[in-house]
């Protein structure tokens, strides 16, 4: 995309400038909101620390962070965008996800 700035001037450009921060802005919050509506509490989730996988339960959705609580029981506040879904958790996480949520399996059988 070939954009001819040179026809503006300076204030017109520091409008269109703002207009622009505006927008990525929005559009990053929007990203937000749509990766913290695919997750939802119960959901066993990584993250990355030191070059190391750090599994997890999330325990809270906020509007622009998840709450969630690590195998080892540290509690993190993350952007979702650190985080991907787990496909094959560990016995611990699976253990961890009952002790915090010990209804959740039962809850989910009676809505199905």
């Amino acid at each position: 995309m070939d954009i001819d700035l040179s026809r503006y001037t300076k204030d017109e450009l520091l409008l269109l400038h703002e207009k622009i921060r505006e927008r990525i802005r929005l559009v990053m919050d929007m990203e937000a909101l749509e990766r913290i509506a695919a997750l939802k509490i119960g959901d066993i989730v990584s993250f990355q620390k030191d070059g190391c996988d750090i599994h997890s339960v999330v325990t809270r959705t906020n509007q622009k962070t998840i709450s969630i609580v690590t195998e080892d029981r540290c509690k993190w506040r993350l952007s979702p965008s650190f985080v991907k879904k787990v496909e094959k958790p560990s016995l611990k996480i699976l253990k961890l996800k009952k002790e915090l949520f010990p209804l959740m399996d039962d809850l989910l059988i009676i809505i199905d």
